[in-house]
């Protein structure tokens, strides 16, 4: 790729991401990188952001998974690849795509190579009647993992240890749900957790050590630990061991999950309340992205 083509690239910028120690340095490199730099200003601006560069080639994203969900929602994503600089907590999707924060921008946008990925179309229905729809890369939860995702916020300043952190503070409840996986009958079923992913990681946690992005297939785990199992199923995916695991494993293309009582839902960076029902489905080769090229021997 030639520079000249660099200059049909943005990038979006969630300022509130990262902690970088040198911002400055960092924004005059997105500068260098392509031809215009959108910071988003608060939650709900970069849709408008991302819809206000249809043009755009492709759109570098400098910031968490919940940067990236809001950017796949307003993209174009059968025509506009994506880089991503990582600068969250989680950076689920970063760990599989193997970029880490030191990543350089323009290289990886002249140099870089495309991996086209699978996206998982969601539709949630609330408790209010509202329903919504769209896609998500990296993973969905509710139950526990939700739990914990909202308790690491709290713990923000430990960055990457504040999932590890609200896992030990997070107690698994019992949710009840009735949940169809692919063509199988709906079936009553009473959890502590479920997580639906597309990703090997759910924020630190490597869930899903055989997954990968375009593999045609999604992944769930069915959880029914009570604390004390809970806490051993944490320290062997924190460990990256997989010395055991309480729950039951899917490999399937779709998932419906109906709740007797509204909760608390997890989806890539962003945390819903009032959810009552769940629909997944695979959405294969969905979206590019640019990631950087392996270095040469």
């Amino acid at each position: 790729m030639t520079a000249s083509a660099a200059a049909e690239w943005v990038a979006v910028v969630n300022p509130r991401s990262g902690g970088r120690t040198k911002p400055d340095a960092f924004m005059r490199r997105l500068h260098s990188a392509v031809a215009r730099v959108l910071v988003s200003e608060g939650p709900g601006h970069i849709e408008g952001l991302v819809r206000s560069c249809s043009d755009a080639a492709g759109i570098l994203v400098a910031g968490g998974d919940g940067t990236l969900f809001e950017v796949l929602q307003a993209c174009d994503r059968s025509r506009q690849k994506i880089v991503l600089l990582p600068a969250g907590r989680g950076n689920s999707l970063a760990k599989d795509l193997g970029i880490g924060g030191s990543a350089d921008a323009r290289s990886c946008i002249e140099d870089g190579v495309d991996v086209t990925i699978d996206l998982l179309a969601v539709t949630l229905r609330h408790a209010d009647g509202s329903v919504w729809t769209g896609v998500s890369a990296s993973n969905l939860a509710i139950g526990y993992p939700a739990d914990v995702a909202r308790e690491a916020t709290r713990w923000r300043r430990l960055r990457g240890a504040s999932y590890a952190a609200a896992a030990l503070t997070a107690s698994p409840g019992t949710l009840h749900l009735k949940l169809r996986c692919d063509d199988e009958p709906e079936e009553p079923i009473r959890l502590t957790g479920l997580v639906i992913s597309n990703s090997r990681y759910v924020g630190p946690f490597m869930a899903f050590p055989t997954s990968t992005l375009w593999d045609g297939v999604f992944h769930t785990i069915e959880m029914r630990a009570g604390r004390l199992r809970q806490a051993l199923h944490n320290v062997s995916s924190l460990t990256r061991l997989g010395f055991y695991e309480p729950g039951v494993r899917r490999n399937v293309r779709r998932v419906a999950a109906n709740l007797e009582e509204a909760g608390l839902l997890k989806i890539d960076g962003e945390i819903r309340t009032g959810v009552l029902g769940i629909d997944v489905r695979l959405e294969p080769a969905a979206v590019t992205f640019r990631v950087p090229a392996a270095p040469r021997a």
